[in-house]
């Protein structure tokens, strides 16, 4: 058992099946599932040195989005200001792994990264970067019993208030959601985002090279 309260967290269950929702799933399931079973985090045994490749990688494609989707305008009460912290989390673990400061920003950032031109395309890739906080719950309990004594912030996200956050975020994505031709521009951001994102992991080395 960790000593991270927030580790120890229930895992928040998804919000039932809502008609945006289900067409992000929808449009993101089998790229979802390719990078779900392509994470060298998820395949091989844990070890430290896979989860800092693990962190550095997504570090490079968080930390790029992040910045570029901070200035955009967000629909109220999304507490979108929190949500684009997610590099600090990795950060966090890159310290705790003996990375300094240069170190950090001596990594590579990914340069291709999903549109994120209208508010439709930014919420579906927002999708993405929000459902990484519940495939994180799951992660960590089975690397927290290997890593004992790292903070693990990448995975534990925002920790007891995964669950809140979720469903925040889907309650706004609904109730923005019904104007003409949003969900198939918000799917195509989610889309974009998984696959800038998988093709970045492999380029990394944090995720198995395409079959």
């Amino acid at each position: 058992m960790s000593s991270n309260p927030d580790i120890d967290a229930v895992t928040p269950t998804p919000a039932p099946g809502t008609p945006v929702l289900d067409a992000l799933r929808a449009a993101t399931r089998d790229l979802h599932r390719q990078l779900d079973g392509a994470l060298a985090i998820a395949t091989k045994p844990p070890e430290r040195p896979i989860y800092l490749r693990h962190v550095a990688a997504m570090l490079g494609w968080f930390a790029p989005l992040e910045a570029a989707l901070r200035g955009a305008i967000w629909p109220p009460g999304l507490e979108a200001e929190a949500r684009l912290r997610k590099s600090d989390w990795m950060v966090a673990d890159l310290v705790a792994g003996g990375f300094d400061s240069d170190a950090v920003g001596a990594l590579p950032r990914a340069a291709r990264l999903p549109a994120i031109d209208s508010p439709p395309r930014r919420l579906g890739v927002l999708y993405v970067m929000e459902g990484s906080t519940l495939g994180g719950q799951v992660l960590v309990r089975r690397l927290a019993p290997h890593l004992e004594g790292w903070p693990l912030a990448t995975l534990a996200g925002y920790g007891r208030a995964t669950g809140r956050m979720w469903r925040i975020f889907t309650a706004t994505i609904e109730r923005v959601g019904r104007s003409p031709g949003f969900t198939e521009a918000a799917a195509g951001g989610a889309v974009e985002a998984f696959r800038t994102l998988l093709e970045w992991m492999r380029f990394m080395g944090a995720a198995c090279p395409e079959r």
